[in-house]
């Protein structure tokens, strides 16, 4: 669990980075600002997540990616279970 003090840290970069970035809330998909934003916070623009921090704006998307418990893996689950029943290695 992170500290107190890393958490508020990590809230006044995001803050600043908001805020250089003009929150991009509905920016265009293509839009320099959303381009900058995915290399500083991910691995670079694509097509989905140009679209998603479009929609969503940088908070929405960075709060979305901080909170990887609530992603389903039922497909995942489901690949690995059938991997499982061909008599492969799964572990």
């Amino acid at each position: 669990m992170r500290s107190t003090s890393t958490r508020f840290s990590l809230q006044k970069v995001f803050l600043l980075a908001g805020l250089a970035l003009g929150f991009c809330m509905g920016c265009e998909a293509s839009s320099p600002f959303v381009d900058h934003a995915l290399n500083r916070f991910g691995y670079g623009p694509d097509p989905w997540s140009q679209s998603r921090v479009s929609e969503v704006g940088i908070f929405g998307y960075v709060n979305e990616q901080m909170a990887y418990e609530s992603i389903r893996d039922d497909d995942m689950e489901a690949m690995l279970d059938a991997a499982a029943g061909n008599g492969c290695a799964v572990e």
